[in-house]
């Protein structure tokens, strides 16, 4: 085991999938970008899927091979956390998916906010980007032509999805068992830290990452079941995270954030999106709280909105 050390600094931990393929040449192109991180960050690489100890031994990474898994074998969120924060020797970690490509300026954000406040996760949006080659890391100015190409030829995400979590280390424990690489882990995590009262950070205006887009076939299924696409959509571990998850209420995203990052500060999020999301979030109380009683009175969710709208109305 690791002896940690507090030591100001951060740590990178991901699972990722087997160095295979198209995927062997994305996680290749991530990991390779967070090792180039100034100054460099510890990486730890968990899971035991082929080419993870080969690459966490050409990035100086620390390599965790045990991780828990579902009965189709996906990994375990609450158990790859632990053990990444465990094993961590810098205060501030960041878990992520092991095809998102992070940047100096990424880097630069972290930093911002690690000196903020003792307590906080810092989430962002990914650019999405067909990536069918190594990125040569020798140019001098690979990550900022990397950024241009994304946001020119790529596309912006949703706010639903979360790829990655920047957090001071030992703030984010007792995890349900959720599944990742499947729905709701990731807005269910962005609910839990705003009802804690723990400021919730967009950085995605200014910490570009680049998400290297990929297929499903890596997804497998327990027993007879089909796997890729259709396991992420409707397998047995999606099913299991919306029930941990405990309802559309949880789910959060990026526009519930209370804070962004603009020119290096951290300010309040008052655009629109994230007011809107505020307002919504309080429906999603309301509507939860009356349940019991709307049932005891016969009222459906369809003649709730109805009253609802008809009183926004008088």
């Amino acid at each position: 085991m690791l002896l940690v050390t507090d030591q100001p600094g951060l740590t990178i931990f991901a699972i990722p999938k087997r160095f295979d393929g198209h995927f062997g040449l994305i996680q290749g192109n991530a990991i390779r970008s967070w090792a180039r991180l100034e100054p460099a960050p510890q990486i730890i690489l968990l899971g035991a899927d082929e080419g993870t100890a080969e690459m966490a031994a050409e990035v100086g990474a620390h390599h965790v091979p045990d991780v828990a898994s579902s009965p189709a074998g996906a990994p375990m969120f609450d158990d790859v956390l632990a053990k990444g924060q465990r094993y961590a020797q810098a205060d501030t970690v960041c878990f992520l998916n092991a095809d998102i490509v992070l940047t100096p300026q990424w880097n630069r954000a972290v930093w911002s906010v690690r000196r903020w406040a003792p307590s906080y996760l810092m989430v962002g949006r990914r650019w999405n980007l067909d990536v069918m080659a190594p990125i040569d890391f020798g140019r001098a100015q690979w990550a900022r032509e990397l950024v241009d190409e994304a946001t020119t030829r790529g596309a912006l995400a949703s706010n639903r999805f979360i790829d990655y979590f920047v957090f001071p280390r030992g703030i984010l424990t007792e995890i349900p068992p959720f599944v990742i690489g499947r729905p709701g882990y990731d807005n269910w995590l962005l609910w839990s830290v705003r009802r804690r009262g723990i400021p919730l950070i967009d950085a995605t205006e200014a910490a570009p990452v680049v998400h290297q887009n990929h297929d499903y076939s890596h997804i497998k299924a327990a027993g007879a079941a089909p796997g890729g696409r259709e396991a992420y959509l409707r397998g047995e571990d999606t099913r299991r995270n919306a029930e941990l998850a405990g309802g559309w209420q949880r789910y959060f995203t990026t526009d519930h954030a209370t804070h962004v990052i603009k020119e290096g500060q951290i300010r309040r999020a008052l655009e629109r999106r994230y007011l809107e999301a505020r307002v919504e979030t309080v429906r999603r109380y309301v509507v939860d709280v009356t349940r019991p009683l709307r049932r005891k009175l016969g009222i459906d969710q369809a003649a709730f909105d109805r009253l609802r709208r008809k009183a926004g109305r008088a």
